[in-house]
């Protein structure tokens, strides 16, 4: 049997780390020899698009992307529901073409095209790229949708546990992580002056809060905090700016905005902290310890698969805990530090390759269009029906 023709629903080519992760799964299926179209829904606003067309450029022949326009997937109730009907009546009309066997989506706008495609004989993968909490509210108008979906698939365990209590055959295909060539030399981070990095978007569900409400008891052993991320709460930014003015002294306290490749920054910093209250799967903590370098992490299901020491853990929300986290990390030095570097490296190279993820989501796209076809084969002929 021929390779299967993939579509992929992202709703921007770049944003977060679902985004980053879709980009690798579309080469990796490329290489193994499949045709791919990728359907782009643009719906946040942007204020240029030079990096994706960069991205496009760069797969011209091999993948075929497909741009809307006019969607506003998250700016109010009027809005979401017109950017629905439009979206999901443009999808419907691409589909018929039936050049597409296989169609992967992770957004609620996304999931909505997923009974058409089944309506179409298109088999469909759902893919939860976050923690899986679900309002009641948001799980009924995404469930109904989810629950049509071919397979269904998540990136956390916690994701997975959330959709089966829900009665949905989830399974696990974490991300992957591409590896570094330049990392972190394991000497350093038991000196005085650490530098920390906080790679998050400014959202109060990332708490850059606490982070800032623990720097006075850092004094003298953090020197530098730095807050990397895109601006996604305004107001919230204010009210950081205010805390970091107001606790300012030995330790300095910046904020770099949006940095296009962060990956390339964790070897400048001694430690990277992750403060969330919810969290799908942390690419960045997978990535920083790629990179050669110690993280502490809040306390929560997605943290905590990954930080696997609970000297490198904390209660969310806790300032407290947090800077004793930050001191038992000060605290490993030597052989002890290079060796749980090394540890986690290969951990995560081991557990968490492009190779394994791509696999695992080939895998399910083949079982995915040959459980679609052997339905489609015991379906009666519309004549005779």
């Amino acid at each position: 049997m021929s390779e299967p023709r993939v579509g992929l629903v992202m709703p921007e080519l770049f944003f977060g780390g679902a985004e980053t992760q879709f980009r690798l799964l579309v080469r990796g299926l490329v290489d193994a020899g499949c045709a791919v179209t990728v359907f782009v829904e643009c719906s946040y606003p942007k204020e240029n698009r030079r990096v994706d067309e960069a991205f496009m450029v760069e797969l011209r022949g091999a993948v075929r992307f497909e741009l809307f326009s006019g969607l506003y997937a998250h700016n109010g109730v009027r809005l979401r529901i017109v950017s629905s009907v439009k979206f999901r009546a443009a999808m419907a009309r691409r589909l018929r073409a039936r050049d597409i066997d296989v169609l992967i989506v992770y957004s609620g706008l996304g999931a909505q095209v997923v009974p058409a495609a089944r309506r179409l004989g298109i088999a469909t993968i759902y893919s939860e790229r976050n923690a899986g909490n679900f309002s009641g509210l948001k799980w009924l108008t995404k469930g109904r949708f989810v629950r049509r979906a071919t397979r269904v698939v998540a990136n956390s365990p916690t994701a997975v546990g959330e959709l089966q209590q829900r009665g949905i055959a989830a399974e696990l295909i974490v991300n992957g992580v591409e590896p570094l060539k330049s990392t972190a030399t394991p000497t350093h981070g038991n000196q005085p002056g650490l530098k920390v990095l906080v790679p998050a978007r400014i959202s109060q569900v990332k708490d850059q809060a606490t982070v800032i409400a623990a720097v006075p008891a850092l004094s003298g052993t953090v020197t530098e905090v730095v807050f990397a991320g895109a601006v996604e709460d305004q107001e919230y930014q204010e009210r950081l700016f205010a805390a970091a003015e107001a606790c300012s002294g030995a330790t300095s306290v910046a904020f770099a905005g949006h940095v296009p490749d962060i990956r390339e920054q964790y070897c400048r910093y001694d430690l990277v902290i992750l403060a969330s209250h919810i969290e799908g799967m942390p690419n960045v903590l997978l990535e920083a310890m790629d990179a050669g370098v110690l993280c502490i992490a809040s306390d929560i299901p997605a943290n905590r698969f990954v930080i696997r020491d609970p000297r490198f853990l904390f209660p969310a929300g806790n300032a407290r805990g947090l800077a004793r986290a930050v001191q038992n990390a000060r605290s490993i030095g030597g052989a002890e530090r290079c060796e749980l570097i090394e540890a986690n490296r290969e951990w995560v190279r081991k557990n968490f390759s492009i190779g394994r993820m791509v696999a695992a989501y080939r895998n399910l796209i083949l079982e995915a269009r040959s459980r679609m076809a052997y339905v489609d084969d015991r379906r009666p002929d519309d004549a005779n029906a």
